[in-house]
């Protein structure tokens, strides 16, 4: 291959790689252009479903009626909890003796006939 062929063959090779560069990064340029305008597009959607989500009036009642619920959910274990604890009670009232003799004395403040009853003031 003769010199001038060969130079015009790197020469070409050299304009091909600079224009592929080049193109390359205009395009990563554009990509990026791409992407911004993408991430607009999706922030102004989310920001907008967001807005009617909380501004809804149905939207919040529905939130509010929600945490009523866990509250009231939460009122019922606690009430359920506090019935089984009265239940036990009412089961060793009806057969330990003791136990009721003990309740007797300290809430209504019996004593037995033969018993001293000391106050200290």
């Amino acid at each position: 291959m003769d010199p001038e062929k060969r130079l015009n063959v790197l020469s070409n090779f050299v304009l091909l790689l600079w224009q592929s560069e080049t193109d390359f990064r205009l395009k990563i340029a554009m990509d990026k252009k791409k992407l911004k305008k993408r991430f607009k597009i999706r922030y102004i959607i989310f920001l907008a479903v967001f807005l009617v989500l909380a501004f809804n009036e149905g939207n919040r009642t529905l939130l509010r009626r929600f945490f009523e619920q866990n509250k009231l959910k939460k009122d019922i274990e606690n009430a359920r909890d506090e019935n089984d604890l009265l239940k036990d009670r009412i089961c060793y009232l009806e057969n330990e003796p003791s136990y009721l003799e003990r309740m007797v004395r300290s809430e209504l403040k019996v004593i037995a006939a033969e018993e001293i009853e000391y106050r200290f003031s």
